[in-house]
C-alpha cells in the first residue's frame, strides 16, 4: 500500500512475475509547493470531456512515453494499478489547484473591466507556479508623489486591451489574465526585483498547456521599442503570448467628435457671417507683408529645428547663471528663437526705416535726427547679433563695439 505523503522526489520499480526483464519505471517529481508534476506513463483520457476537457484533463503536466507491447501488460500488474489510482486520485488536486486559481482571478477581471489589480501577495499567488494560464504584468507607479508621466500615459492604453479582451471570444487555450501592480501597493516587489524605474512590462506563459515554456520566470517587453500605444502592446502581445484572439480596436471617443463637429459647425457660421470682413482683411498687403517676414524670421531663428528636437527653453550654468544662448552650433534653446527673431526683426526694421521713411520727412531737423537714432540702432544691433555668434561659436572674430 502506497504512503500517504510521498517525499519529493520518488522512484518506484515493478516487475511482473511474467518476465523478470520487462518493467516499468515510474517517476514522480514533486516539489515542495507541488508545482511540477512528470510521470513516464499517460493513461488514455475519459471518454467524455467536459469543463473545458476536465481542465486540460487534469494531467496536461504529466509527459509521455511510448510503450511496447510487453511494457504495456505490465501496466496491468497489482502494483501497478495501485500506483496509477494513487496518481489519478492525487495529480487532480493539483491541477485543479492551477485551474481555480485562474478562476479566481479572471473573476476579479470581469469585475473590474478586465484588469486586476494587485497587492504584492496576490502578485506572488498569480505568478507562482504551476500556472495553466498566461498573466501580463504592468509594475507602474501611479501616485502622485512619484510624478511618473509614462505611467500616466501607459495605464488607460493597458486598460483598453484589457477591457477588450476580457469580452472577446477565445479559444479554450487562450486563458491570460491582465494585471498590474502600483508601487504603493507593493513597494517590496520592486525592491525584490531591483527595480529603479516605471513601468515595467512582465509576461508570464504557462507552465502547463499547449501553451507552456520551460521557463518560470518573466519575460520582459521594452517599452522602448514598443512605446505606449495599445495596439502596438497588443499586436506584440499576441505573437509573444500566442494569442491569436487578441486583436485590438481603437474606440471611438464620441465626446471628441462631438466636440469636433460642434467647433467646424461654429467656425463655419462665425466665418460666414463676418466674411465681408474678412474678404477686406484678406485683400490688405500689409498684412500678408507682416505674416510672411514674421514666418521668415522665426524658420531663420530655428523654429522649426526647435520644434522637432523640443529643446530647453533656458538652462543654468555652473555657478547658478541662467543662459538663454547655447553654446555650438549643433546646439540651441527654445528662448534662441524669441532673441534671434527679435534681433533681426529690429536690424530690418531699421533698414526699412533708413530706406523709405526717413527720406519722406520735410524738415531737416526731424530728418536729421531719425538718421542718427536709427542708424544707432542698427548698429547696436549689429553689435548684439555678433555677440551672439562668439557665444555660439568663441573663435568668431568680428564684433562692432
Amino acid at each position: 500500500m502506497l504512503p500517504s505523503r510521498l517525499p519529493p522526489s520518488i522512484k518506484l520499480l515493478c516487475i511482473t512475475p511474467e518476465d523478470d526483464d520487462v518493467c516499468l519505471e515510474l517517476e514522480l517529481a514533486l516539489d515542495r509547493n507541488a508545482a511540477a508534476n512528470s510521470v513516464h506513463v499517460r493513461p488514455q483520457p475519459p471518454p467524455k470531456a467536459g469543463a473545458s476537457v476536465a481542465r486540460k484533463w487534469l494531467l496536461k503536466g504529466l509527459s509521455e512515453r511510448s510503450l511496447r507491447k510487453d511494457e504495456f501488460n505490465a501496466v496491468h500488474h497489482p502494483h501497478i494499478m495501485l500506483i496509477s489510482a494513487w496518481l489519478l486520485s492525487a495529480l487532480p488536486t493539483l491541477a485543479l489547484a492551477a485551474s481555480a486559481k485562474y478562476d479566481k482571478y479572471r473573476s476579479i477581471a470581469q469585475r473590474n473591466g478586465g484588469l486586476v489589480s494587485l497587492d504584492a501577495a496576490g502578485y506572488d499567488e498569480l505568478t507562482a507556479a504551476p500556472r495553466d494560464y498566461s498573466v501580463s504584468v504592468v509594475l507602474t507607479a501611479l501616485g502622485e508623489a512619484v510624478k511618473c508621466g509614462p505611467c500616466k500615459i501607459l495605464q488607460p492604453e493597458y486598460a483598453q486591451i484589457a477591457k477588450q479582451w476580457s469580452s472577446a471570444k477565445k479559444n479554450d487555450d487562450e486563458e491570460h489574465i491582465f494585471a498590474y501592480l502600483d508601487f504603493e501597493k507593493g513597494p517590496e516587489i520592486f525592491q525584490r526585483l531591483g527595480l529603479q524605474t516605471a513601468p515595467t512590462f512582465q509576461l508570464f506563459m504557462p507552465t502547463e498547456g499547449p501553451r507552456a515554456t520551460p521557463k518560470l520566470g518573466a519575460e520582459k517587453i521594452d517599452f522602448g521599442r514598443m512605446g505606449f500605444q495599445a495596439d502596438a502592446i497588443a499586436n506584440h502581445l499576441r505573437g509573444l503570448a500566442k494569442l491569436p484572439s487578441l486583436q485590438y480596436s481603437r474606440p471611438v471617443d464620441k465626446a471628441q467628435v462631438a466636440k469636433n463637429v460642434f467647433s467646424t459647425v461654429v467656425g463655419a457660421l462665425t466665418i460666414w457671417r463676418l466674411f465681408p470682413y474678412i474678404k477686406v482683411a484678406l485683400v490688405q498687403r500689409y498684412i500678408w507683408a507682416f505674416l510672411a517676414i514674421s514666418t521668415i524670421l522665426l524658420m531663420n531663428s530655428g523654429y522649426m529645428w526647435c520644434q522637432i528636437r523640443k529643446p530647453q527653453y533656458a538652462q543654468v550654468g555652473h555657478g547658478g547663471a541662467v543662459s538663454y544662448i547655447a553654446g555650438g552650433y549643433q546646439n540651441q534653446l527654445g528662448a534662441e528663437v524669441y532673441i534671434v527673431s527679435a534681433i533681426y526683426g529690429i536690424l530690418g526694421f531699421s533698414v526699412y526705416t533708413l530706406a523709405y521713411t526717413v527720406p519722406k520727412l520735410r524738415d531737416p531737423v526731424r530728418q536729421r535726427l531719425a538718421i542718427y537714432v536709427w542708424t544707432g540702432v542698427l548698429l547696436a544691433m549689429a553689435s548684439v547679433l555678433f555677440r551672439v555668434f562668439h557665444t555660439k561659436q568663441p573663435g568668431y572674430p568680428f564684433r562692432i563695439f
